[in-house]
């Protein structure tokens, strides 16, 4: 069996680590979590790193988390609360940190790039899994190397408490074949065609979700020209930008979504989907949206 790793970019989300680490700390076939923190506040930084220290010297973790909604449509994934010692597990966290702030799209890379399994899952630190994500990768019959594996949910949360305010975001409806380029291109002409895509529900929100799996080596092979541009930043449209220059790099590289890979993303006051310069946001999006169709 593969191990894989999950690669995190981390910047001044302290409050949300654990919840993005807890399933992964308890799935054996994840051996690797490695955090990469983009210089962040000293008191965030120091705080990540007491964290992971208090897990390796014993500290107690609930299995599943309290995602703040016991009684509703996610009730099913609160059967197991238990407290449990998570020192073993920790030892598979790796933290490093950048000599200066690389911001959303490199950091990403240098995260993706610390990992030494050949497969590697990129999750934000704003973000979580659940059991069936990491299942879900796992019942594929074989990985391709040429695939960036997306996926088929969001579920995101619009306020602090986390109390019963979830919105499914299903991009279920893009299909489960594998979306080349051209693909790519139809459903973007499609959506200007309607005129009524947007948010996390369009291919547009489908393509910046951001929490991909894929092959390490093709991965970093298809950013690694962009990266070392310094004039490129897409703040915003980071993971359209991972996606456009994933499918121009090969004709032969994809998309596919995973039927059961849901992922959770908190909306919070530093999300760039919410809080960022909303004419920088539109322009870097209208941007990326213009590269693909012009490819």
């Amino acid at each position: 069996m593969k191990n894989i790793t999950i690669s995190i970019p981390f910047y001044n989300n302290l409050k949300f680590f654990e919840d993005a680490i807890r399933i992964p700390l308890f799935d054996d076939r994840v051996d690797e979590i490695i955090v990469v923190d983009d210089c962040s506040h000293e008191h965030e930084y120091n705080g990540l790193i007491n964290y992971v220290e208090e897990l390796l010297n014993g500290k107690e973790i609930s299995f599943d988390p309290d995602y703040g909604f016991r009684e509703g449509k996610y009730r099913e994934m609160l059967d197991r609360l238990t407290l449990v010692d998570v020192s073993e597990q920790a030892k598979k966290i790796k933290i490093y940190r950048n000599e200066k702030n690389l911001k959303g799209y490199r950091n990403k890379y240098e995260s993706v790039k610390k990992a030494t399994n050949k497969w590697v899952y990129l999750l934000d630190s704003d973000n979580f899994l659940i059991e069936s994500s990491i299942n879900s990768l796992y019942n594929i019959e074989e990985w391709n190397p040429y695939y960036i594996y997306c996926p088929s949910v969001m579920i995101m949360n619009r306020n602090d408490s986390n109390i019963r305010q979830w919105d499914d975001w299903n991009h279920r409806r893009f299909g489960y074949d594998s979306l080349d380029l051209n693909a790519i291109k139809n459903h973007l002409r499609l959506a200007d065609q309607w005129q009524n895509e947007c948010g996390g529900t369009g291919i547009e929100g489908f393509l910046n979700t951001g929490n991909f799996f894929f092959n390490r080596d093709v991965f970093l092979n298809s950013l690694q020209d962009s990266v070392l541009d310094d004039n490129i930043e897409p703040y915003a449209a980071c993971s359209i930008a991972i996606v456009y220059n994933w499918l121009v790099r090969n004709l032969n590289q994809s998309l596919q979504i995973v039927p059961d890979l849901y992922y959770f993303h908190r909306l919070h006051e530093n999300s760039w989907t919410c809080f960022a310069n909303p004419s920088k946001t539109s322009q870097q999006y209208s941007y990326y949206r213009s590269k693909i169709l012009n490819a």
